[in-house]
């Protein structure tokens, strides 16, 4: 089910960039998307991950290129996320928003029932999570955030110049941002997890050979205010409707997230990359070849990954 539903993510994705003005190279942005290994890579084992991805998209998909949402359609996909993830509550405010804007009620449908059916959920199982899977529950924190920014980090470098030639006013953000967060993952250590080339870690992975600085693996100090510049360049631009709808989502998936106690890519490397090309669309002529080369290194990425993987279950059963 999940090989079949994925591909069909990736079809689903891709009118969102064409809808986006200047046209942009609709197919490669969600190819960046679709090559991502935590999204390759629930399509090929059972996983949950894709298919409440795709539900999102769907259910938020119009509202980010402007487009009327529909109560029943956006009731529905956003129910499927919530209920295979709940996590996904966090569309709930754009609905109860686009519902008080237009005076659309009917919308309120597409934040009340997934947050009724999850609450029925978490009756059943004492808490937002099933119990097997508690440990993922925490205090709300800054280590999630910090992760993020260390995964915008990395996969934004190819569309830094593009990103850089769209900001306007950004010189200050662009000292400060950086500045602010090395200080928190100073104060936040995101630490070196356990096993990360088995559970979803190919960041700690790529930085396990260069040793614990501060308590964070080292390459963190790079990719965590490379992250905060981005950030930093995306405040400083004029955006258009899109992008602002975007970071808009951005803010309220993250802050959703600080309540996972787990930091791993699977969690935020899907969405990550779908920001970073649905913010590089607005400036094609920038960001052509920046999304080609964001394409081969995830392309390389998915790869790499699916050898580790090939290899530790032909270790593991003896193949």
């Amino acid at each position: 089910i999940t090989l079949l539903l994925s591909p069909i993510g990736v079809v689903v994705i891709s009118p969102l960039f064409e809808k986006v003005p200047p046209p942009a190279d609709a197919a490669v942005s969600a190819l960046i998307v679709g090559w991502s290994p935590y999204y390759l890579g629930p399509a090929v084992y059972f996983a949950s991950d894709n298919p409440a991805f795709i539900a999102s998209v769907l259910a938020i998909g119009p509202w980010l290129t402007a487009t009327p949402l529909r109560p029943l359609s956006a009731t529905c996909w956003s129910a499927a996320a919530a209920l295979i993830r709940q996590f996904y509550l966090w569309m709930a405010p754009i609905f109860v928003f686009e519902a008080a804007r237009h005076r659309r009620w009917t919308l309120l449908l597409a934040a009340a029932v997934p947050v009724l059916l999850v609450g029925g959920l978490a009756v059943a199982w004492g808490g937002l999570t099933p119990p097997a899977y508690a440990v993922h529950q925490g205090a709300p924190g800054p280590g999630p955030i910090l992760y993020f920014l260390a995964t915008l980090g990395l996969w934004s470098v190819p569309l830094m110049p593009a990103f850089f030639a769209a900001a306007g006013n950004r010189r200050a953000l662009l000292v400060i941002m950086p500045a602010v967060s090395a200080a928190a993952l100073y104060l936040w250590p995101i630490g070196a997890g356990l096993d990360p080339s088995m559970w979803g870690g190919a960041l700690r992975s790529f930085s396990k050979p260069f040793g614990i600085l501060a308590g964070s693996p080292a390459l963190f100090w790079i990719f965590v205010p490379l992250g905060a510049a981005a950030l930093a360049l995306w405040f400083g631009a004029a955006w258009a409707r899109v992008q602002q709808r975007m970071l808009a989502a951005l803010a309220l998936w993250l802050a959703t997230q600080t309540f996972n106690a787990f930091t791993l890519d699977k969690y935020y490397q899907p969405m990550t990359l779908f920001v970073v090309a649905m913010m590089s669309t607005q400036y094609t002529r920038y960001a052509r070849t920046g999304r080609w080369v964001l394409l081969g290194l995830v392309l390389l990425a998915s790869l790499l990954r699916l050898v580790v993987h090939g290899h530790r279950f032909t270790t593991t059963w003896g193949i």
